[in-house]
């Protein structure tokens, strides 16, 4: 909890040192996630699960803006009806905002991941594998969204996993977080 607060504390300076000559709007958004585990692992499925959070849009000019997140984040896969994993992060992504037409823009940026929950559930019995688990993960999320006129904005994107969260002593397996999320959201 201290590191979330943290990274909220640091993000939200960022915001104070970047208002100075820039336009800035808050907002907020849900939506779902289809997470997979890639690396070595085979045989998975999509998990379906969600993600819910705050924003803030840091418009540089009228084609270009910052947008940095804090998300709540279900993740992890599903290997068949009776097993799967769970793996749930406050992330932090910063993405940069082009915009293609009015409302129309790509997006893509770095993100950090703290894990707040790392557990496999298998036929109704639940095992904890935080301490197996790499605390920080990086990814690089990509996507779309369009924003009409009254704020109400959606967005698709794809979070691809860039480091290897298995954290078990000895293991050479490599495990990453995929994420396909669609969100619904309002900017004040």
């Amino acid at each position: 909890m201290k590191k979330t607060f943290t990274i909220l504390i640091l993000v939200l300076g960022l915001f104070s040192v970047s208002l100075q000559a820039q336009t800035l709007h808050y907002g907020v958004k849900a939506g779902y996630n289809a997470a997979k585990i890639g690396g070595d692992v085979e045989n998975v499925k999509a998990l379906d699960a969600f993600h819910v959070g705050f924003l803030a849009e840091i418009e540089l000019t009228d084609k270009f803006s910052i947008q940095p997140e804090v998300l709540y984040s279900a993740q992890g896969t599903k290997y068949n009806s009776t097993r799967k994993s769970q793996l749930d992060y406050i992330n932090v992504p910063i993405l940069a905002k082009y915009y293609l037409i009015d409302g129309l823009s790509i997006e893509a940026g770095p993100q950090i991941g703290f894990l707040t929950k790392s557990e496999d559930k298998l036929k109704g019995t639940t095992v904890d594998y935080k301490d197996v688990t790499k605390d920080i993960d990086f990814s690089l999320p990509v996507g779309l969204a369009y924003r009409c006129a009254i704020n109400i904005f959606a967005s698709v994107r794809y979070n691809f996993g860039l480091s290897n969260f298995n954290d078990e002593s000895g293991s050479h397996y490599k495990m990453n977080n995929q994420v396909f999320q669609a969100s619904l959201g309002y900017r004040f």
